[in-house]
């Protein structure tokens, strides 16, 4: 069994980044909470902070991290790029989605803006009748007057 140490050495070597590092990608705005386990002020690694590893570095083993046993990895992957895969894939389907939404968007304000300026043209030549009829009704008062 591994001690949190050893299991935060061994992730900081399959990782290639540091611990300080790794709790920024987890979500750790300071990465006290990782050095407090690491120097063993902390006696484990708590559910919370295996969860954030695990959905930043998805082959590495939950209960690894919680119990040092087993191994480390999901599958047999000696690759430290590998666990960067799948967020970079999340992040070009986000990314194509982002665009898709855009043009979407992009092509909506532009139908909208063609409704705008057909209402406008309706509202000027609604106007003008409007007046034409007020003109007409008024010449016919004066008529009627005199």
């Amino acid at each position: 069994m591994k001690t949190p140490k050893e299991r935060f050495d061994l992730l900081v070597e399959y990782t290639g980044l540091k611990l300080g590092a790794i709790a920024k990608k987890c979500g750790y705005e300071r990465p006290q909470a990782f050095y407090d386990v690491y120097k063993g002020k902390a006696k484990k690694i708590s559910e919370k902070m295996a969860s954030s590893i695990i959905k930043v570095f998805p082959d590495i083993r939950e209960s690894w991290l919680l119990t040092g046993e087993g191994p480390m990895l999901i599958e047999n992957t000696n690759s430290p790029n590998t666990p960067q895969e799948p967020i970079n894939q999340n992040q070009n389907d986000m990314n194509i989605e982002l665009v898709k939404m855009i043009d979407r968007k992009d092509r909506e304000i532009g139908e909208l803006q063609v409704t705008i300026a057909n209402l406008r043209e309706e509202i000027g030549a609604l106007r003008t009748k409007l007046e034409s009829m007020t003109f007409v009704e008024s010449q016919s008062q004066k008529k009627g007057a005199v």
